[in-house]
């Protein structure tokens, strides 16, 4: 087990929250591509995460940053390319300098955004972090316990989807085709209706005999409680962000947020 995955979860959720939102009021290209090659180190290097899943996770995300590159150019106020230069010009539509980097600025911030979830998502176990939420943050056991049910359920659906298919094929069915989607729906949705009932009746009846939500408090069986490292963890974190902002306001690279730029 990794040191990520030794933490406790709201450590991470702690570390990565300020940054998020330091990261929403930035404009400018180089605060997003510091933090994403930050974040990108400390996972891949104290999660013990393989690059290639890592990268494969993220892959999707590019394109939506190839997509804001390519559309905002053309969406973005006259305001925003008042005296920029003139990149290419279509005649139906000009594209500015000013305008390209606010859309690249824009994709990258949401890469880092995903980035900087994912260093949470990828190291931690949702068990752990809804007893974190109930124990340490006081949610309620009855909502917090209800929702690990649902995710539960996400996963045995998955698995009897896979059941159905592989049944339906071993008697020949294939539903290949365009006109079969309905009917394939049809066939798929009979027996993943019923499994659910069935598991959701069992759900009620396993929770209604240990009196679930008949009490105001519950014991448990593992303790969430905050160690030393993850305090050093959180710490640090918000020190290597900060220390990132510094660097990028030493050398005119920080720009102005969004919010002062909203106020001036």
């Amino acid at each position: 087990m990794s040191c990520l995955h030794r933490l406790n979860p709201l450590a991470k959720l702690l570390a990565i929250g300020p940054p998020a939102l330091f990261l929403a009021l930035t404009t400018n290209v180089w605060t997003p591509l510091l933090y994403i090659a930050l974040t990108i180190g400390v996972t891949l290097t104290l999660g013990n995460m393989p690059a290639l899943r890592y990268f494969r996770v993220c892959a999707p995300m590019l394109l939506v940053v190839l997509g804001f590159v390519l559309v905002y150019p053309f969406l973005v106020s006259g305001r925003v390319n008042e005296g920029s230069e003139l990149w290419l010009d279509l005649g139906f539509a000009k594209v500015y300098e000013a305008g390209f980097l606010f859309g690249l600025a824009t994709g990258l911030r949401l890469l880092a955004m995903l980035v900087l979830s994912l260093l949470f998502t990828l190291t931690t176990d949702t068990t752990d972090f809804i007893r974190a939420l109930i124990q340490q943050w006081k949610v309620s056991y009855r909502f917090g316990f209800g929702t690990l049910a649902v995710l539960r359920f996400v996963p045995l659906l998955k698995s009897q989807f896979q059941l159905v298919r592989m049944a339906h094929q071993v008697r020949g069915y294939t539903g290949k085709g365009s006109r079969k989607i309905l009917e394939r729906t049809q066939r798929y949705a009979l027996p993943l209706l019923s499994v659910s009932l069935r598991h959701a009746e069992r759900m009620a009846y396993s929770m209604d005999s240990r009196a679930f939500g008949a009490y105001r408090n519950r014991t448990y069986l593992r303790r969430s409680a905050m160690a030393g490292r993850d305090y050093f963890f959180i710490g640090a974190f918000w020190i290597g962000a900060a220390a990132a902002a510094l660097v990028l306001s030493r050398f005119g690279l920080l720009g102005k947020l969004s919010l002062l730029k909203t106020y001036h």
